[in-house]
């Protein structure tokens, strides 16, 4: 986007909150959600889809799970948004089964929860923006492949209406719409490496 709009200066600031446009002058924010409900005008970018993974070193020292209840003997590294009342939600088949965890860390930031699994600290569940490279690269596994995360969240950009207006703002819009097209480019790297569908 800087190339091709050199005369614009980018201010970025990346936090996992919710930020409020108005007070913090910000034009636009890019936010993974489960709701949609906050007084702002919001393109939606896509699903996030997120996977249970694990170090290699830590499935061998401790056992590669075969179901979801198998999760009560090994260490989880927990996402706050991912574990309503302490439970990770598994769907297969269009059924879902929920698993009570007792999380050894609990974070709010998924980068984190990467370097404690890349640190063979446990299994957790992370979105695939942030897990692809080290899944792609083999320094992390995905656990219950044949499982998906029954809980969904969704990426939107989020801006004032009355900005929509402004050419720049709607090039900024278009063009992270494009970059991300219909299927997230970090889904699609897991899936040619891995051969699986995310």
């Amino acid at each position: 986007y800087m190339e091709a709009h050199p005369h614009v200066t980018i201010v970025l600031s990346l936090d996992d909150r919710f930020v409020n446009l108005a007070e913090e002058q910000f034009d636009v924010a890019v936010r993974v959600t489960a709701t949609s409900d906050w007084g702002y005008a919001a393109r939606h970018l896509g699903p996030i889809r997120w996977v249970y993974c694990a170090s290699p070193r830590y499935l061998k020292t401790r056992g590669e799970p075969l179901r979801p209840s198998d999760l009560v003997n090994h260490r989880c590294l927990a996402y706050p948004a991912m574990m309503p009342n302490g439970l990770w939600s598994f769907r297969r088949d269009g059924q879902v089964e929920e698993i009570k965890i007792s999380p050894v860390m609990i974070c709010n930031s998924s980068s984190a929860i990467l370097q404690a699994v890349l640190s063979d600290q446990g299994i957790a569940c992370l979105p695939t923006y942030v897990a692809s490279k080290s899944i792609v690269a083999k320094e992390v596994s995905l656990v219950l492949p044949q499982y998906r995360a029954a809980t969904s969240h969704t990426l939107y950009a989020m801006y004032f209406k009355s900005k929509h207006g402004n050419p720049l703002i709607r090039s900024f819009l278009d063009f992270i719409a494009d970059e991300i097209g219909d299927k997230a480019p970090w889904d699609m790297e897991i899936e040619r490496a891995l051969g699986v569908t995310v």
